[in-house]
C-alpha cells in the first residue's frame, strides 16, 4: 500500500515495486486512482492497471477484504 500522494517522490517503498509483474492501483471509486496511474507511467512503471469501480466496488462485490 502506498499513497497516492508519495509517489513522485523518492521513496524506497516505490522503488521496490516490480518493473516485471503488473501493478493494480486503486482508491475508494476510481478517480484518484487515474492520476497514480499517471504518475507511475511517467516513472518508468508501464504494466499499470486501474482496479474499476474501486475499493468501493471490490467490497460491494463481496470480496474479501482484511482490516488492519
Amino acid at each position: 500500500h502506498i499513497e497516492n500522494g508519495r509517489l513522485p517522490y523518492d521513496d524506497p517503498q516505490i522503488a521496490r515495486l516490480p518493473t516485471d509483474k503488473p501493478i493494480a492501483v486503486h482508491c475508494a471509486h476510481g478517480n484518484r486512482s487515474m492520476a497514480g496511474i499517471a504518475v507511475l507511467k511517467r516513472r518508468g512503471y508501464h504494466n499499470v492497471m486501474q482496479m474499476e469501480g474501486g475499493f468501493s466496488e471490490w467490497e460491494r462485490l463481496g470480496f474479501e477484504v482484511e482490516r488492519g
